[in-house]
């Protein structure tokens, strides 16, 4: 889902920081080496309102947390 609007305030500026293209999970641990691995974008945006720094592409949480190990 790709963001639009400030997760904080609301505000519709928000200015791009930094474009890590796609990157795996972070807690994303392959069972093997040879296992594939989902990679999902990562652009970093700041709100000029409320100066929160977020991400804008967000990811489904059943994907982000189904094998998640720090729980």
């Amino acid at each position: 889902m790709n963001v639009v609007e400030c997760l904080s305030c609301k505000g519709t500026s928000l200015v791009p920081i930094m474009d890590f293209d796609h990157m795996p999970l972070a807690g994303g641990f392959r069972s093997s080496v040879s296992a594939p691995e989902a990679w999902y974008p990562l652009r970093i945006r700041i709100c000029e309102t409320c100066k929160l720094i977020q991400t804008i592409d967000l990811i489904d949480q059943d994907v982000l947390f189904k094998e998640y190990a720090f729980s």
